[in-house]
């Protein structure tokens, strides 16, 4: 039998209740006509503010559930929904409404086509297995094909009730996937930004049901994944994320995974450098008021300091947060970026994700909010901004002058 979320049996409950409650002098605001098969003497049922709120509610709750995902118009099936419960109080239509529409999700194997990257193996790899282009994707007898750019293929294990959402599933998580071995393998290998503009293909198909085909964007070279990659893959801490962020520090660390892979695509060196702060940002920014590009830098320079025991000094950072990523924000003049300033900028970002992760874990931290507050309240902050009193230069004085000893004492370890 299917078993749907407690969330969506919850929501269901909440609807029924509301709905079947006396009336309080409350205002309707919307009017929809009763679905056939209710026998009542008026057509039309009126509906309060709270009403349409909850109904909507329990729509999106239901919608997200897997074992109703197959539904076309799950909004129309919750309203028809509240009616009977309205109409039949005596009944649980919760259970009704299970027995009728929910459907026990099925796992299937979802083939995605990659572009511009190919396997000499097939490789696993965070939940996923990389593995050379099956004929069926790549054969010129049937529409849609992978097309000419496919050299690879994902196969990635998903659930569900709807062929097409299941495929999208896959292909995220297959994008996910990507920008890890993307961040690996440009500091391993050296690899050129045409190599590394490898993306999702065109094509889906899951074992079952219709393929899903998205069309190509862009151009790229071809970077092949060896065997022996997959050890220097598989030690990266970006290889010990969830299939989906399970806590604080990994939902930072996946979008700070997707503004590193908008900076690595990117053609611009400035519109690179503005992802690449976005991404260190998520791991280490605030969004209190003040100093944030001094505070960021230190901040960097301390993370680097406690996983390393060592740092790169934080004044390139300040400045290229000042001179260059305000001004960019804020419209005023900039000075140009040029390709060495931004590889090493890049660089240092890169490290920062794998640093942030490290120190996550060696920590027990599944809050970003705890992570910074080790930062900031490290014994060793003191020698830091004694470098900076003394070689940081009139760019720190400001945030020097307002820096005292720390005031959490309740941070990890």
């Amino acid at each position: 039998m299917p078993s749907p979320s407690p969330a969506t049996i919850r929501s269901l409950k909440r609807l029924q209740a509301l709905v079947r409650k006396p009336s309080t002098g409350e205002p309707s605001v919307l009017r929809k006509r009763l679905p056939a098969g209710i026998d009542a003497d008026n057509k039309m049922l009126a509906y309060t503010q709270r009403e349409v709120e909850a109904v909507k509610a329990t729509s999106s709750q239901v919608s997200s559930d897997l074992c109703f995902e197959h539904l076309t118009n799950p909004e129309s099936v919750v309203w028809d929904f509240a009616a009977e419960c309205w109409a039949d109080r005596h009944t649980d239509h919760v259970k009704r409404f299970v027995n009728a529409h929910a459907i026990e999700p099925r796992t299937s194997v979802c083939r995605v086509s990659i572009d511009h990257l190919s396997v000499e193996e097939p490789l696993d790899f965070m939940g996923i297995r990389l593995a050379p282009l099956d004929v069926d994707l790549a054969s010129e007898d049937e529409w849609p094909t992978a097309g000419d750019a496919a050299c690879c293929q994902a196969e990635v294990t998903v659930r569900g009730t709807n062929h097409r959402r299941m495929a999208e599933r896959a292909r995220r998580q297959v994008a996910r996937v990507l920008r890890a071995i993307r961040v690996v393998i440009e500091d391993e290998r050296s690899a050129t930004a045409l190599q590394l503009r490898f993306q999702l293909g065109r094509l889906a198909v899951p074992e079952e049901g219709v393929r899903v085909w998205t069309p190509p964007s862009g151009d790229a070279g071809t970077l092949t994944l060896r065997g022996e990659d997959l050890d220097v893959l598989q030690n990266h801490p970006v290889a010990q994320l969830s299939r989906e962020p399970s806590d604080d520090i990994e939902r930072k660390a996946d979008v700070a995974l997707r503004w590193i892979e908008r900076s690595t695509l990117a053609t611009e060196p400035l519109v690179s450098l503005l992802y690449l702060f976005f991404a260190l940002e998520a791991l280490l920014g605030d969004r209190s008021e003040g100093l944030k590009g001094p505070h960021l830098a230190f901040r960097r320079a301390m993370l680097g300091h406690m996983v390393t025991e060592q740092f790169e000094f934080p004044t390139r950072t300040l400045w290229l947060y000042s001179d260059v990523r305000s001004h960019a924000v804020h419209g005023a003049s900039m000075p140009e970026v040029d390709q060495t300033t931004l590889r090493g900028f890049a660089f240092d970002v890169r490290l920062a994700l794998r640093e942030y992760l490290t120190l996550a874990r060696t920590l027990g931290v599944t809050k970003r909010s705890k992570l910074l507050a080790a930062i900031d309240n490290h014994p060793d902050r003191a020698e830091l901004i004694d470098l900076l009193e003394r070689f940081g230069g009139d760019r720190w004085s400001d945030y020097l002058a307002k820096e005292g000893p720390p005031t959490d004492t309740t941070a990890p370890g």
